[in-house]
């Protein structure tokens, strides 16, 4: 059996100092080193990172995200994916831009790319697929964020009872009776 560990996280914005994001990191690593090696752990919520579509960090992030740079809350997010063997699944699936985007500002003028969904690399496979769904209303900024899951799961195979067959016909020897 797998457990799914979710770690919903709210990141801290662009603006906030260097020191408080590594904080967040530092805690956000912490809790993540903690859930069993065994668990299926999962990483996701407004991480307020923008992901490019850069070649170099093509092992945890995908060529299907909404921006062409990295900002630098992107950068955090790409270190922790690659020091933790995580991928950003939300940037891996192509869809309309308008699919892509989780976050309006207000007055509709800016939508980005700032909720992310991340999974180890050895159960990448399982998300199958990761869009924003603009017809939910949230009374927020932020898009609601869909991901659809598909686990294969052995079949547990469980050892055969042996049933032991007597040679009843030997019962009417009159040696045996």
């Amino acid at each position: 059996w797998f457990d799914i560990t979710f770690i919903n996280v709210h990141a801290p914005t662009e603006e906030k100092c260097d020191a408080i994001k590594e904080e967040f990191y530092n805690e956000l690593e912490k809790i993540y080193s903690e859930q069993p090696a065994r668990n299926i752990k999962i990483v996701l919520g407004d991480l307020n990172a923008k992901l490019g579509r850069e070649n170099i960090y093509k092992e945890v992030i995908g060529k299907e995200s909404l921006h062409n740079t990295t900002n630098k809350n992107g950068t955090y997010l790409i270190n922790f994916a690659i020091e933790n063997n995580i991928v950003v699944s939300s940037t891996r699936f192509p869809h309309k831009n308008i699919h892509k985007g989780t976050w309006i500002s207000p007055g509709g003028r800016a939508v980005n790319q700032i909720d992310h969904i991340a999974i180890q690399k050895r159960f990448v496979n399982s998300i199958i697929d990761v869009r924003s769904c603009r017809g939910a209303d949230c009374d927020s900024d932020h898009i609601l964020v869909k991901a659809k899951m598909r686990m294969k799961l052995k079949k547990i195979k469980r050892p055969e009872k042996r049933t032991i067959m007597y040679n009843l016909e030997s019962l009417k020897e009159p040696e045996i009776q």
